[in-house]
């Protein structure tokens, strides 16, 4: 699951295609799994930076006061408006977060200290100023305030698939602590995520070097192993993982 990059990698934000998070979208076992770790800190008013077309938003719309959903891309911007527009409490907005910050629009604030959670799920790794972006979210939060992040890991699994949706690095458990608590925060907690799913992700990205992953496979790796990759992980506590969950807070 992807969304879309805030990077000049070579695909214009309005260009984005939809096909790798639709893909995504069809992924409910893995997306709930992730959503496991942050589901406790969702609550208030709450903004997700690279919302695409509101697969992670509709997981925690019901539970948060208020969603405000930033979405660089138009394309997807409109997919997102229009499949939450029954959602009263969703409030998406079409640009980058540099773009929204200070403003607003339609009677939506996104201002300083007046946000109780930040998300951001397979974004940080397209921001090539990834520090600057988290120091944004830094303002925008109170006091006590949670950022919940969710990005690639391990970098000699970067590979075509990878590339082929404009990432800019894969991250380890020091490199994305050090980018959080250098924006500010402190971390509450942070842990490797999916140990099984490093297998598939190097054979197809790195040594059969596909570009993408059909919706087949990975609607067969969702229904029959993703339940099977909870039990390793709970169980292991891996050292390594295919992605990394991270939970900070603002003093």
């Amino acid at each position: 699951m992807t969304t879309s990059p805030s990077n000049d990698s070579g695909r214009k934000p309005h260009e984005y295609e939809l096909r790798s998070l639709e893909v995504g979208a069809d992924l409910p076992r893995y997306t709930d799994w992730l959503m496991s770790d942050f589901r406790p800190y969702l609550r208030g008013r709450t903004i997700e930076v690279g919302a695409g077309i509101g697969t992670i938003a509709r997981r925690y719309i019901n539970d948060v006061d208020e969603a405000v959903l930033v979405e660089p891309a138009r394309n997807l911007y409109e997919r997102l408006a229009l499949d939450l527009h029954s959602h009263a409490n969703a409030h998406p907005l079409n640009g980058t977060l540099q773009d929204v910050f200070g403003t607003t629009t339609n009677g939506v604030a996104v201002t300083e200290g007046t946000f109780d959670t930040a998300i951001m799920v397979n974004v940080l790794e397209h921001i090539d100023e990834d520090e600057a972006v988290l120091r944004l979210l830094f303002r925008l939060l109170k006091p006590g305030g949670s950022l919940l992040i969710f990005v690639p890991a391990m970098p000699f699994l970067y590979g075509t698939l990878d590339e082929r949706v404009g990432h800019v690095r894969r991250y380890t458990r020091p490199s994305l602590t050090h980018v959080m608590e250098t924006a500010g925060f402190a971390m509450t907690s942070i842990r490797y995520f999916d140990l099984l799913g490093m297998l598939p992700w190097f054979v197809t990205g790195r040594v059969l070097r596909q570009p993408v992953v059909s919706s087949g496979p990975a609607v067969f790796y969702d229904r029959y192993v993703v339940p099977l990759c909870r039990v390793v992980d709970a169980a292991t506590r891996p050292r390594v993982g295919k992605n990394l969950v991270a939970v900070a807070h603002k003093r």
